[in-house]
């Protein structure tokens, strides 16, 4: 694991069976095969149609101000189902009223080291539908000039964590 971490951040990502959920797996093989031998694909390089059965679970956020915000470029109808929100346009403080900057820290997180990252958190920047689980897999793409420009992330809410992984907010363990 990285230092300084995010938080929920549970582990670099380098193969497919480091995630359990077949929605963020799909996802990241898809990035695989796109990446090809660059540290990581462009934008330009995913086509949401490729991917179609995971897109309703994806959200794609461009990096804004070197990443001090990141800008909803595309979020799939199965986040804003459970979320109860669509932050299309939106940044992230607009977007998540409370738990912002637990969700803002994941993407700068990622943009920092430049690589993929696993997280299994609970849903707590909404009020719709809380706790609920999920698996989550952060991966950067390419901007036009080849910098990390974009991050596109899959969401998996009908993850249930192992013992091991984090526990819903108040529960006992």
């Amino acid at each position: 694991m990285a230092e300084n971490r995010a938080p929920n951040l549970l582990g670099d990502v380098n193969k497919a069976e480091d995630l359990r959920s077949p929605v963020t797996r799909s996802l990241f093989e898809y990035w695989l095969a796109k990446r090809g031998d660059r540290p990581y694909p462009a934008w330009s390089d995913i086509r949401l149609m490729d991917i179609y059965k995971a897109a309703p679970h994806i959200v794609v956020r461009d990096v804004v101000d070197g990443g001090r915000e990141f800008r909803c470029r595309y979020a799939g109808t199965g986040l804003s189902g459970v979320l109860g929100v669509d932050g299309t346009g939106q940044l992230i403080a607009e977007t998540y009223r409370r738990g912002a900057a637990a969700v803002l820290t994941r993407y700068q997180a990622v943009l920092t080291a430049g690589r993929p990252f696993r997280a299994v958190a609970y849903v707590e920047a909404v009020e719709k539908n809380l706790p609920t689980a999920f698996e989550s897999v952060y991966l950067p793409l390419a901007g036009a000039d080849g910098t990390i420009g974009h991050i596109i992330v899959a969401y998996d809410f009908t993850y249930v964590p192992t013992p091991d992984e984090p526990r819903a907010p108040g529960s006992v363990r």
